[in-house]
């Protein structure tokens, strides 16, 4: 390792001035321009009903109510959004509306923290593990500039999903130190809460509890304490019907069971196979030998990368292998970069064919039209659905909604199926 390292050019942030300077200004534009508010705007909204009171009613009173449509997470995310939101119950705002662009830049505020956290925790994890301020910075770059994150992340659909990114690589961190009580009990708990958020980073965290507890009772109890938060809330609302019908199953579970047993080969599942060995593997892979590279990073990416890859999963979901990708590229010396680089471009290139292939309605010009952006253009007294309703036909929709049950998502699909292979073997 000390070899490798001394053998890597110096490359730290002074020589990427032109690619920082290029993704803020593109970032800075999507997210002033770009407020797709649906989801934003329900989640948001939401989440007023506990600052107002209704802890034990929140999805009846919302539902039946305030009429608010389904809500179909848990509770995790509303409280974080609530917490957000105290400056509005202090302004005695009851309703978030789509029509008020600066409440709902606010909301994106949250999710864009959270994505600030990942920049932080990836290099602060390449430097923990490696030990090499250099691989930190490559890695950061590599993150933002060669990976559509700045693409994805810009409208509020997506940043739900840098929450329980930031949690997941929070609790890594904390595996990679020492193992003292406290970071173990606080990389449980990272855990545990980004349970709460998506169920499927069970995925690549029963993976890491086997590479990190080797006694069988640890890792039983390690389990335990990752499911506990998600077992509280279900009780919390388990009086609830509407609760039990629309959240508890069968949409949340149903992440889970359609990428265990979705992409099968004759009698077996391929991806629940991939899930099986990786746990087996990361079980008996030491890690004082490993120095935690390949328990924390590769694995992990693996894993994630069979996700995104052969599941059913919506274009934000494929933040989850992101990091650990940018980590392999980032810890390469020049050489080995350069293929890394163009394999990148080619896997950006895939990710936004998918993308405007299977959701041009959040993500092209219908997105720009309902934005500030769009309102601008239009008329800004206008109401939202007016001013999305009139980018039907922008040339996203005509060239991509076209193909979207053949050449072009087919096309985009396979892209990212294949540079994920390439990176995984």
């Amino acid at each position: 390792m000390d070899n490798y390292i001394k053998r890597v050019k110096r490359t730290d942030f002074k020589s990427h001035y032109l690619e920082i300077i290029v993704c803020a200004a593109i970032t800075i534009t999507f997210y002033i321009s770009f407020t797709f508010v649906y989801d934003l705007l329900h989640t948001s909204n939401c989440s007023l009903a506990y600052l107002y009171g209704h802890f034990s009613d929140f999805y009846d009173y919302n539902v039946n109510e305030r009429n608010t449509g389904t809500i179909v997470y848990y509770p995790t995310i509303y409280f974080l959004y609530a917490i957000w939101n105290i400056p509005l119950r202090i302004m005695g705002i009851t309703d978030i509306s789509g029509n008020n662009a600066g409440i709902l830049i606010y909301e994106k505020c949250l999710g864009i923290l959270f994505l600030i956290c990942i920049y932080f925790l990836t290099y602060k994890l390449v430097l923990k593990i490696t030990g090499n301020k250099i691989w930190g910075e490559n890695s950061i770059i590599v993150l933002w500039t060669g990976i559509p994150i700045f693409f994805l992340f810009e409208f509020s659909w997506g940043l739900y999903d840098t929450v329980w990114l930031t949690l997941l690589l929070a609790g890594f961190l904390l595996f990679s130190g020492d193992n003292t009580k406290k970071n173990i009990m606080l990389g449980i708990l990272f855990f545990a809460i980004a349970v709460t958020l998506k169920t499927f980073v069970l995925f690549i965290i029963i993976p890491v509890l086997c590479y990190k507890f080797k006694k069988v009772w640890h890792l039983i109890l390690s389990g335990i304490g990752v499911m506990s938060l998600y077992v509280i809330e279900t009780l919390m609302y388990w009086h609830s019907d509407y609760f039990t019908n629309n959240v508890l199953s069968p949409l949340d579970g149903g992440f889970l069971i359609n990428a265990l047993f979705g992409v099968s080969l004759g009698r077996f599942s391929v991806f629940l196979l991939v899930f099986i060995i990786a746990g087996l593997y990361e079980y008996y892979l030491e890690p004082i030998k490993d120095n935690h590279f390949e328990g924390l990073i590769i694995v992990p990416f693996v894993v994630a990368a069979m996700f995104a890859a052969l599941s059913q999963v919506t274009p934000g979901w494929s933040i989850i292998y992101m990091p650990f990708y940018a980590i392999l590229i980032g810890t390469r010396a020049k050489k080995e970069r350069k293929l890394f680089y163009l394999a990148d471009i080619l896997l950006s290139a895939g990710e936004l064919i998918y993308i405007l292939s299977t959701r041009n309605y959040e993500y092209g010009e219908t997105v720009l039209a309902a934005g500030i952006f769009g309102k601008i253009i239009y008329n800004s007294d206008i109401a939202y659905s007016s001013v999305q309703g009139r980018s039907s036909d922008f040339f996203t929709t005509r060239l991509f909604t076209e193909f979207a049950n053949g050449m072009m998502i087919n096309y985009g699909t396979t892209l990212i199926m294949a540079i994920l292979l390439f990176a995984c073997v």
